[in-house]
């Protein structure tokens, strides 16, 4: 027999050989998967590991539990996300529902609702002052000076109210919501403008095409 059919037996052989059948099954606590050897001494064979058995015995939810409530946490409204940890000042209260304000009131109007679109670790969504969109967890502007800028309009028309001045409404983007700019590139933005930047008039082109 040829060197050549030796090796084509061997690899025959191999193949044809039966090969072990492995049980792999997810963690209960973690959802890693590992063999299944069942209860090893004080391991109970549905964990990954002593850690994870003690996670579950002291009350923690199983790992199906815990993408469960995953699920029902990205499908639930904004309005009802609670802060659970960090600053004292923040814990238990809905900073979402403080920033997009359904209920609660500006200077006797309903604030503005957006729509948002989540990601990892926020929502995004169009700053308070400026109108950009920028990926928020939980804050109204998108940088520091934004936030001043509209807290010192916040405090100007504070102070006109209390003076029993009426500012004149400001034209708002038909897209956006929001206020429509004085002046762009150096210009004076004319009085029948009705988007504020060109991604709204685009966005708006896009609406109209669709319809």
């Amino acid at each position: 027999m040829s060197r050549t059919e030796k090796l084509a037996k061997a690899l025959l052989e191999d193949r044809n050989k039966v090969k072990p059948q492995h049980n792999i099954v997810p963690c209960f606590s973690c959802g890693a998967t590992f063999v299944y050897k069942g209860r090893q001494g004080e391991l109970n064979g549905r964990f990954c590991s002593m850690r994870c058995q003690a996670w579950f015995d002291d009350g923690n939810p199983s790992y199906e539990q815990q993408q469960e409530q995953e699920r029902e946490l990205l499908n639930a409204p904004l309005d009802s996300l609670v802060v659970v940890a960090g600053p004292a000042d923040m814990v238990g209260r809905k900073p979402y529902a403080e920033l997009f304000g359904a209920v609660a009131q500006t200077r006797g109007k309903p604030r503005e609702t957006y729509q948002t679109r989540r990601t990892r670790d926020g929502y995004v969504i169009p700053c308070t002052h400026c109108r950009k969109d920028f990926e928020s967890k939980g804050l109204r502007c998108c940088s520091k000076d934004c936030e001043k800028a509209y807290c010192e309009r916040e405090e100007n028309l504070a102070t006109l109210a209390k003076a029993g001045i009426e500012p004149k409404a400001k034209k708002l983007c038909q897209v956006c919501r929001g206020r429509m700019p004085g002046w762009r590139n150096g210009r004076r933005v004319p009085s029948s403008a009705r988007f504020c930047s060109a991604k709204c008039r685009s966005k708006a082109a896009r609406e109209r095409n669709a319809a």
